[in-house]
């Protein structure tokens, strides 16, 4: 019984140190009489600068990767991510608008290692670099027909180069088409296109005796399409990219795609696994997921401490053969024609795989059901033993019951006189703690920390009433919330000054008992959100009511509701990430200490709406 009561002791103490510790460390923080700001954390900034835009698969792919290493347990870097968008805005110059925003943006706050993907974020980076980020070592990624002298004047620079495999590419398909003749390259007008097709032309001599070449490039869409319709059978198509064609008019990525494999009888190849899909039946091809991974990587490495110059560029990109199963279907290639270790999008699977979940579940129910019935013969076996144990120790049994029950009545009194004592103990001992925040606040002359001391004494008042309530009631196990809650707005209206009838007071509360565990977070609540009301809601001579509703919306679900029809919070406020110390502790004690949920009405004034649990007590009195 001792080892019990302690048990509880220890529980509440512990509760109201943490809660304790929370209102004295906001007034060590620096700031106004609003909540302060949370401490910078030390985790590392990472800028991550991509030529194109969120959605585009590629950046997605390499965005992927490189989430896969900095989001890993241990790291715990801090993304800052930009997207320059310059492929669905080809043809125009937004280096200068993105210099100046990057320039304001990041003036103040910098990052400790830059990651770039592909060619346009490179060259803006070098550009701009001694400008926006002086000295902040850079890794890249996807960067096409990448040369040492593209970074020789940089220093602090690292990276994986982008070189896809246009040859195996070409090596694959004539061993799968071995009578193809001619190759048909499809190229629109953007930036990245016009670099891949100048490296793609660099090997057209190793085929000249082979093959011949036809660059269907910056063609208008008709055009093109009539192009496609006119290739011989002894043709193949090399996809390079159909996101603005000759006349201007923009695809996204699998319209671009489908136009070209829905228009051309003959099979469409291409050199990045992003692009095998919509008919494209595949190649030996770069993977955005690896070029995002490996430069993620060095970036830790460099992070980590280690020198620039033990972590060169990555000149081998890491390609494989993948091909889609579909396109495959359709030109009658099998997977014993693929080269070894290709990978086959789309394919269907076996019947195992396909329901591996239920055949593993029905497995499990059979062993489960084999457990029961030896469970239950073992049952049947041992029950008539232990039906006459228990006849023999039920008598034994009753004794026990009648004499402990006569120590419980015995001890009953005792417990309670002695929880009563603790709730006053509690009670006076958050009283001090008060009158020495108080006193502190009037020895000091910064308005601002007298303010936060001022704050940290009225959320110690709110968890010293719940003890002054229970202390002066004979329930010692639970506290009215209609009780408690108007003498706390009295010790708030009280603290703030407020003019008679300026702000008016509405309590609209059932008759709920909240249990001391429910009662202090939810009182500490009710004073975060009205002394906030007071403070900020009606400045000046503004008029107005704050309306506090406690009721049971289910069988032991509560709805506490905190309303004024003051000036409100501001649409643009993100009030869950928040340096507002008020807002933080709402959320906290409706989440954390009562295990509910809190929403944010911003109609007409500031509404907040908690919902939780009542806690199951059964409420004793002292007779």
């Amino acid at each position: 019984m001792i080892f019990v009561m302690g048990q509880k002791l220890f529980q509440i103490i512990h509760r109201y140190c943490y809660l304790f510790f929370v209102c004295i460390m906001a007034g060590s923080l620096p700031g106004s009489g609003l909540p302060c700001a949370l401490a910078k954390t030390d985790a590392d900034r990472v800028l991550v600068l991509h030529s194109y835009h969120q959605g585009f698969e590629w950046t997605d792919q390499i965005m992927e990767g490189i989430e896969s290493v900095l989001k890993k347990p241990g790291i715990g870097a801090e993304l800052m991510i930009e997207y320059m968008d310059t492929k669905s805005h080809a043809g125009r110059d937004l280096s200068g608008y993105l210099k100046e925003i990057y320039a304001y943006k990041y003036n103040k706050i910098k990052p400790d290692i830059i990651i770039v993907s592909d060619d346009n974020a490179l060259s803006f980076l070098i550009l701009n670099r001694n400008l926006l980020f002086s000295g902040i070592p850079v890794v890249f990624c996807g960067i096409n027909n990448f040369f040492d002298t593209l970074i020789s004047n940089q220093e602090k620079i690292t990276g994986v180069a982008e070189d896809f495999d246009f040859e195996k590419t070409l090596d694959i398909a004539l061993t799968l088409h071995p009578g193809t003749r001619r190759i048909a390259i499809v190229s629109d007008i953007t930036y990245s296109s016009g670099i891949n097709l100048e490296r793609m032309k660099l090997s057209f001599p190793v085929y000249q005796d082979r093959l011949t070449f036809i660059e269907l490039t910056g063609l208008d869409a008709d055009r093109l399409k009539q192009a496609l319709h006119d290739l011989p059978d002894d043709a193949l198509v090399i996809h390079n990219g159909l996101y603005r064609d000759g006349s201007g008019r923009n695809f996204s990525l699998e319209k671009g795609l489908a136009f070209v494999a829905e228009n051309c009888r003959v099979p469409v190849y291409t050199l990045w696994q992003f692009m095998v899909k919509q008919g494209v039946l595949g190649g030996m091809v770069v993977s955005g997921f690896t070029q995002g991974e490996k430069a993620a990587l060095m970036a830790v490495r460099i992070l980590k401490g280690e020198s620039l110059e033990h972590i060169p560029v990555i000149r081998k990109s890491p390609n494989r053969p993948v091909f889609d199963h579909d396109a495959m279907v359709r030109f009658g290639i099998s997977r014993t024609d693929l080269p070894k270790h290709s990978l086959v999008l789309n394919a269907p699977k076996d019947f195992y795989t396909t329901h591996k979940t239920f055949i593993l579940i029905t497995l499990l129910c059979m062993i489960a059901l084999l457990l029961i019935i030896f469970v239950l013969a073992f049952n049947i076996r041992t029950r008539k033993t232990a039906e006459l144990e228990l006849k023999k120790y039920q008598d034994h049994l009753e004794d026990l019951v009648e004499k402990k029950t006569t120590e419980i009545k015995d001890s009953l009194l005792e417990k309670e006189v002695l929880l009563k004592e603790i709730h006053h103990r509690v009670k006076n001992n958050m009283q001090v703690i008060s009158s020495i925040l108080k006193l502190q606040a009037l020895s000091l002359d910064d308005k601002g920390i007298k303010e936060v001391l001022t704050d940290c004494q009225g959320r110690v008042q709110a968890m010293a009433l719940v003890h002054e309530i229970l202390y002066g009631t004979k329930r010692l196990a639970s506290v009215d919330f209609k009780v408690y809650t108007t003498n706390l707005i009295h010790k708030i209206s009280y603290s703030h000054n407020t003019r008679q009838n300026r702000v008016g007071l509405m309590i609209d509360a059932e008759e709920i008992l909240l249990g001391p565990a429910q009662a202090t977070p939810v009182g500490l609540i009710v004073y975060e959100a009205v002394s906030n009301s007071f403070k900020h809601a009606f400045p000046g001579d503004r008029k107005g009511e704050i309306h506090i509703s406690l009721k049971k919306s289910g069988l032991d679900v509560v709805e506490l509701i905190l309303k004024d029809n003051g000036i409100g919070i501001s649409h643009s406020l993100d009030w869950r990430n928040t340096n507002s110390l008020g807002l933080q502790l709402i959320i906290l004690l409706s989440e954390t200490q009562l295990d509910g949920t809190v929403d944010l009405d911003r109609k007409n004034g500031t509404g907040f709406t908690i919902r939780f649990r009542l806690e199951a007590i059964q409420p004793k009195d002292i007779s």
